[in-house]
This record gives structure tokens, sequence and C-alpha cells, in this order.
């Protein structure tokens, strides 16, 4: 029964389980006619009793593509992404390293085009084409730049005889690098 508008109204029955040897009720059937209830909120539906709705799955697809539940298809959403990552990140350092061998094998096939045949990646192979200060003749200065200066000279090489050279120096208050092919000590 419900009271409302000043009047009784039948919204549903219950019919109780009632033994003979005890006069307790153990449960029964109750039927309403959810129709003729009215409810006492703003808008007249049913009250949510403060119950959350159920819990939507971002994933929910992913979830059901495993069988597993929305928090493990998160994780699995996780680990694929991340291996994902790691082939997109393994794929740019590949093409970045066949490009720098490419580059190099362009920059070496120049160089033997040249006549200038030497490992690239062989710093010793640089020393054939040291020169001693004996063999150098500084005529004039060419011009002077943030690390040194240039000069113009003759160079007395083994096979070609005397030759134009440029000689370049650097400055004082700037060392080479540490680890730098340069940074060996001039032979004398």
């Amino acid at each position: 029964m419900q009271w409302y508008n000043s009047s009784l109204n039948l919204i549903g029955t219950f019919n109780p389980n009632v033994s003979d040897d005890k006069p307790d009720v153990l449960g029964g059937t109750l039927k309403l006619k959810l129709s003729a209830v009215h409810w006492f909120t703003a808008d007249g539906k049913p009250p949510e009793d403060g119950l959350l709705p159920p819990a939507i799955c971002a994933v929910e697809g992913l979830a059901r593509a495993f069988d597993v539940e929305c928090q493990t298809a998160m994780v699995i959403l996780n680990i694929i992404m991340a291996i994902s990552l790691l082939v997109i990140l393994l794929g740019i350092c590949l093409y970045m390293k066949r490009k720098y061998d490419k580059k190099v094998e362009l920059t070496t096939n120049y160089m033997r085009s040249l006549g200038l045949a030497f490992d690239i990646n062989n710093a010793n192979d640089l020393d054939k084409w040291e020169i001693s200060r004996e063999c150098v003749v500084i005529n004039r200065k060419l011009g002077e730049g943030a690390f040194g200066t240039v000069y113009g000279g003759e160079a007395n090489l083994p096979e070609q005889g005397w030759s134009a050279v440029a000689v370049k120096t650097l400055k004082s208050d700037r060392p080479p690098k540490k680890n730098s092919i340069f940074s060996r000590k001039p032979r004398l």
C-alpha cells in the first residue's frame, strides 16, 4: 500500500510462506505493480539510491577479444603499445643507420675518385697524410677563423715534389677535443 494524495493505493501483494510448526514468516513472494507506484523524486522517476552505474570498460572490445577482465585488458593494451613503440624506435634507428652508412660509402667513393684512398674508420690511416714541419714552407696568411689561422704555402710531398698547400693552425686558447684523431701531437 502507498499513501498518496490523501488516499491509499494498492501497489503490490505479498504472499508469505508460513509453516504450521512455527509462526515465523520464511520468505514469500512479492509482486509489485510498478506502474501504480508514485515516486517522490523531483522528476517522478525511481531514485538511484546512491548506487553507481555499472562500470564502463574503455577497452571492452579488447577485453572481449582476449576474454579477460577490464584491468587485464588495460595491461595487455599497455604491453602492445610498449612493443609497438619499441618496434617504431628500432625502425627509426635502422633507417638512420642505413642513411649514415650510405653517406659514408658515398664519401669514401668520392675520396677514392680524388685519389685519396684510405679507410675512413681507421685513424691510423691518416698518419700517411702527415708531413713534418721541415717539409713545409709558409708563404702568406690567407685568412683567420674562430678556431685558427690558414696560411698558403708549399710542401715537399714524397711522390709529387713541391706542391701548393693550405696550412691550418689551431689557436692556442682552443685545445682540440679529447679522443679526437687531431688531438695527437704533430710530428716534428
